[in-house]
């Protein structure tokens, strides 16, 4: 999934503060639904391909 991208870099393509995605990969924050689609329609990948790795986890 890693695009070459920095932090700063995928924020301002999603149009989302870099301090949240931020927390977000730190696992500080959770993102909703809608945050995971902007992320992975600025990362050009399927929004199912993002949540794959926690699929069967409680």
């Amino acid at each position: 999934m890693a695009k070459g991208l920095s932090l700063r870099d995928l924020a301002h393509i999603a149009d989302i503060d870099h301090s949240t995605i931020h927390r977000i990969e730190k696992g500080i924050a959770n993102p909703m639904l809608t945050m995971i689609i902007t992320l992975a329609n600025a990362l050009e990948v399927d929004p199912a391909e993002m949540l794959a790795p926690f699929r069967g986890k409680k």
